[in-house]
């Protein structure tokens, strides 16, 4: 049973093939939010970006999509990940991300997702009842 009516997720996902691997995974741990994955031009509740910065031209390409993910969906909560995450954090905030989890923080991504949309950082080991709204 879904603990919440279908979230709007869009992912963009800049890079090698781990990248894609982990925005795939990310997917299924958002599961609660019974996620409905839409082209981000169609009006997004949710953005992940899941960047690169192997290059220049790759953290153009990261600071680009940000920017494109803020005009096409400006009410959405707008996540940057990955690599670039880790060295500009602070201008993809500018940019217009809500939140920006770098690397080493990467498994606290589903965590901080669940909880800005009202549900437990984890609900695979919290209560049914603290997950559902009951006692």
């Amino acid at each position: 049973m879904p603990l919440v009516e279908g979230v709007r997720l869009a992912v963009k996902t800049l890079g090698c093939k781990v990248n894609q691997v982990e925005s795939d995974a990310l997917v299924g741990l958002l599961r609660p939010l019974n996620p409905q994955v839409v082209p981000l031009e169609a009006g997004a509740d949710l953005v992940v970006i899941n960047t690169c910065a192997v290059t220049t031209s790759a953290e153009a390409d990261a600071r680009k999509e940000v920017r494109r993910a803020r005009r096409a969906n400006p009410q959405a909560f707008i996540v940057v990940t990955g690599c670039y995450a880790e060295l500009a954090p602070e201008q993809l905030a500018e940019l217009g991300a809500d939140a920006v989890i770098p690397n080493r923080r990467k498994a606290e991504l589903p965590g901080v997702i669940l909880q800005h949309f009202g549900l437990p950082p984890d609900p695979l080991t919290t209560p049914p009842q603290r997950v559902l709204g009951g006692g």
